[in-house]
């Protein structure tokens, strides 16, 4: 549901929380610093920002890994 930035050539793994909706689900990113545990709280899973890419464009298709 929101840009995720990414400098290209550096792998990433953003905390998301997760929404139902009609048409599946939405995941928003969480922001915070990597070491506060309020990002992990507060989400659902975890996506995986490629090495190779710039960052993610809301409305994209993610892969989410499920805790």
């Amino acid at each position: 549901t929101a840009d995720i930035p990414s400098e290209a050539g550096r792998e990433d793994y953003v905390a998301v929380s997760l929404t139902p909706t009609a048409d599946g689900v939405e995941a928003t990113p969480v922001f915070g610093k990597s070491n506060l545990i309020y990002t992990l709280v507060n989400s659902d899973g975890i996506v995986q920002v490629p090495l190779d890419a710039g960052g993610l464009y809301a409305g994209a298709m993610v892969d989410v890994w499920v805790y």
